[in-house]
């Protein structure tokens, strides 16, 4: 007896549109999904200098990222449309900036932190 899979049984004209759907759907969705992008610097407001390790974030996302040496990030991944980004770092004041993402594109960003005043 000869045991066949079950998409084989299926006719011809059935099995293209089956296979067509599925590969239709792990085509397009994840690159529409990853395809845009927050990317910027942060830098400190006296003196203009690249800041280093703060945590820039997509509110109500798990998607966050940190500044390296040159104050630089970039964050994939991010949901098209309005957005707010959350930048916080020990010493600083933290930031919640709006941005519009556009479809399948980088938005960019230019944050300038300020010293969080410190009393005794």
């Amino acid at each position: 007896m000869l045991h066949l899979p079950p998409l084989l049984c299926l006719g011809r004209t059935r099995r293209v549109v089956i296979v067509g759907a599925l590969a239709a759907c792990c085509a397009v969705l994840p690159l529409d999904v990853q395809a845009q992008a927050i990317a910027g610097a942060v830098t400190r407001r006296e003196d203009a200098s690249p800041l280093e390790g703060a945590t820039v974030s997509v509110a109500g996302t798990s998607l966050a990222a940190t500044t390296g040496a040159t104050g630089r990030f970039i964050l994939r991944g991010v949901p098209a449309g309005r957005q707010r980004v959350r930048i916080i770092r020990i010493g600083f004041a933290p930031i919640e900036q709006p941005i519009d993402v556009a479809s399948r594109a980088t938005a960019t960003l230019s944050i300038t932190m300020d010293d969080l005043a410190v009393s005794i």
